[in-house]
C-alpha cells in the first residue's frame, strides 16, 4: 500500500536527523519499551532527552516573542517544507527572524558553559506548531471540528509528494479520533513520565491510523510528537477555515 510504505520511509529519514547535543551529556540507553499491540518505542539516549527538553524551551521561547509570525509561518508550511517565497524570508534568515540564537542561549544550564544546536528547519517547524497549539487550545479540540476526518484544506508545498499525504492522512485520523489522548501527549513534559504514558495510550490509534501491516515497528518518541503536534495545529487551524468556506477544495503552495 502507497500510504504504508510512504510513511514508513518518512518516519525512518526523520529518525536520521540530527538532534541538539551537549558535551556534558551522557550517552545511557533505555531499554526497548513494549507500547500497544505491535509497535515498540525506540530507546532513547539521556543526551537525546535531554536534547528535546532543550528544543522544548527553544521553541517556547521563540514562539512567546513571535506569535503572529509563527502562524503565518506555520500557515505557509507543511510537515516537511516551508514555503520560503510566500514569508518573504530565505532559509537562511529564518532562524534569526525567529530568536533561535539567543533562545538557544536561554536555554542553557547555568553549569553549561557552550552549548551546540543543529535541529532542521522542518523540526523548529514542527516544535512552533506544538507551542501555537497548547497557546491557543488549552483543552483538547472538541465537538464539530473533529469532522470531517480529512482536512483537505491543509496547505502543501508539493502536490504530489506521498509521504507527506501519508503524514496528513495519519495526523488528521489521529486528531479526529483522538484528541484527548494526543493533547495529552503534547501537554506533557518531554521525557516525564506522563510523556510515556501518553504515547503508550496513543499507539494503538496510531497503529489503526497508519494501517500498518507489520509485525513490529519501532517509533521514535521525538518523530511521534511532531506528527502529532503538526496534527493538532492544522485541526485546530483548518477545521474553522473549513466550517467557515464550506468548501472542501485544497489550499496548495509552490510545488518543488
Amino acid at each position: 500500500m502507497i500510504l504504508r510504505t510512504s510513511l514508513a520511509l518518512a518516519l525512518a529519514a526523520l529518525a536520521a536527523q540530527p538532534a541538539a547535543v551537549s558535551a556534558q551529556d551522557a550517552a545511557e540507553i533505555e531499554g526497548e519499551q513494549q507500547v500497544g499491540t505491535r509497535f515498540l518505542q525506540e530507546p532513547e539516549s539521556v543526551e537525546a532527552g535531554r536534547a528535546r527538553q532543550m528544543q522544548k524551551v527553544v521553541a517556547r521561547c521563540s514562539f512567546s516573542r513571535n506569535k503572529e509570525e509563527t502562524t503565518e509561518l506555520l500557515a505557509k508550511s507543511d510537515f516537511f517544507q516551508i514555503d520560503y517565497d510566500a514569508l518573504d524570508t530565505d532559509a537562511e534568515e529564518v532562524f534569526e527572524d525567529f530568536n533561535i540564537d539567543d533562545c538557544i542561549g536561554r536555554a542553557m544550564r547555568q553549569s553549561e558553559f557552550k552549548m551546540y544546536m543543529q535541529f532542521p528547519h522542518r523540526t523548529m517547524r514542527n516544535l512552533l506548531a506544538e507551542e501555537a497549539y497548547l497557546h491557543y487550545q488549552r483543552d483538547p479540540i472538541a465537538g464539530d471540528l473533529l469532522e470531517p476526518e480529512e482536512l483537505g484544506n491543509r496547505y502543501r508545498m508539493a502536490r504530489f509528494y506521498p509521504p507527506t499525504q501519508a503524514i496528513f492522512e495519519t495526523g488528521d485520523c489521529i486528531s479526529s479520533t483522538a484528541p484527548e489522548t494526543a493533547h495529552a501527549l503534547l501537554d506533557s513534559r518531554p521525557t516525564s513520565d506522563e510523556e510515556s504514558e501518553a504515547f503508550a495510550d496513543l499507539m494503538p490509534v496510531f497503529e489503526k491510523c497508519m494501517k500498518s501491516s507489520e509485525t513490529e515497528v519501532k517509533l521514535q518518541i521525538s518523530i511521534v510528537r511532531q506528527l502529532v503536534a503538526d496534527a493538532m495545529w492544522a485541526r485546530m487551524y483548518y477545521a474553522p477555515l473549513r466550517a467557515e468556506s464550506g468548501r472542501s477544495g485544497g489550499v496548495e503552495g509552490a510545488t518543488e
